[in-house]
């Protein structure tokens, strides 16, 4: 049997190819299959395969980033009928595979399901407010492309942004225009001022940004503020980066007397 991929950059670079996200499980009981070997070898080359492991406990596995092409997958566990199926990985990003292997007693056939994952600037309506051309906006593929040191420094190449030293040695903090405090959003959430950008979210630790000046701000925000809203998307880090985005990271940097208010989003 064959399938055909779709999938959007979610995180892998597009001119690298795709990464593969699979669990591998029982058809009959839907109990997870720990201990499967697997295989992706490109259709078409000497059987030799591209890359192999084996699923986690949890029946879980993860691909390193392949390049576009077709592959025969192959999973082999004991007590299960052997799988071999046609994988067609035909757009850079990031899938999730779910495997449904059979045991060697029953009469059924094995199910390959793949399907795109949403990003999430997607699924937070990132791109369709960087569309409208109000704000200015930072992606994850922008912050790697500028390198900054640290997160304030991405403010300082947005036109209006002032970035000023925090007293006492805090962190610097990031004013509009006028010299005033913006909101800050994290995820949906809204963040008691001053925020000190650098104490609380590392350059690993984010997915995107979107600065808006004064009523440029998103409808929801515009009666919370007349200065403007810097918005944060939060990432989870990559193998290398060092330790994912935590909320307690956060709650440390504003202090147990922060407050945090609470919105839809």
């Amino acid at each position: 049997c064959g399938a055909g991929l779709t999938a959007q950059d979610a995180g892998v670079d597009p001119d690298e190819g795709v990464r593969i996200f699979g669990v591998i499980v029982d058809r009959t009981t839907g109990e997870p299959v720990p201990d499967a070997e697997i295989e992706l070898v490109p259709a078409g080359s000497n059987g030799e395969a591209l890359w192999s492991g084996s699923s986690g406990p949890t029946g879980e596995f993860s691909t390193d980033v392949l390049p576009l092409d077709g592959y025969e997958l192959s999973v082999d566990s004991p007590s299960f009928a052997a799988l071999s199926h046609l994988l067609v990985l035909s757009e850079e990003g990031v899938v999730d595979l779910r495997v449904e292997i059979v045991q060697v007693d029953f009469q059924l056939e094995p199910i390959v399901a793949v399907a795109r994952r949403e990003t999430r600037l997607e699924s937070a309506g990132f791109y369709e407010r960087e569309a409208i051309g109000r704000g200015y906006f930072f992606s994850r593929e922008d912050i790697e492309e500028q390198a900054p040191t640290r997160l304030v420094d991405l403010f300082r190449t947005v036109p209006g942004v002032r970035v000023i030293p925090g007293r006492s040695g805090r962190g610097d903090v990031v004013l509009l225009r006028q010299s005033c405090r913006p909101l800050v959003v994290l995820d949906g959430v809204v963040m008691s001022n001053p925020v000190r950008f650098d104490e609380m979210f590392p350059v690993s630790g984010v997915e995107g940004i979107e600065v808006y000046q004064g009523s440029q701000a998103p409808i929801q925000y515009t009666g919370s503020t007349t200065c403007g809203v810097i918005m944060v998307w939060s990432r989870a880090a990559a193998p290398g980066e060092g330790r994912a985005f935590s909320w307690g990271r956060v709650l440390t940097a504003v202090g147990i007397g922060g407050l945090i208010i609470f919105v839809g989003g």
